[in-house]
């Protein structure tokens, strides 16, 4: 497991994070009108632009709103959890 300078886990800081994101994710999914869901989708692209303006990874946001949008898809999760564990990848740009 990752930890970061202060020593939490990677996954706890990222789980803080993108708390936001994944209740905008959860009203997406529970939306029963189209204009409620592109007016949440709107929300969620400006909470992306600001987790990459803190310096997130745009690659990991992206594997997180993949999974975010079928939370029950457990391949989409193991693939953000792999990302997340290969510092190698993060560190690239």
């Amino acid at each position: 497991m990752l930890y970061t300078l202060d020593s939490t886990p990677l996954a706890t800081k990222y789980e803080r994070a993108f708390g936001e994101l994944r209740r905008i994710y959860w009203w997406i999914r529970w939306s029963r009108f189209h204009k409620d869901v592109r007016r949440h989708y709107r929300r969620a692209q400006k909470e992306k632009a600001r987790l990459v303006g803190l310096g997130f990874d745009q690659e990991l946001i992206r594997l997180y709103c993949l999974w975010m949008r079928r939370p029950k898809n457990e391949q989409r999760e193991k693939r953000f959890y792999e990302a997340l564990e290969r510092p190698e990848q993060l560190s690239l740009f």
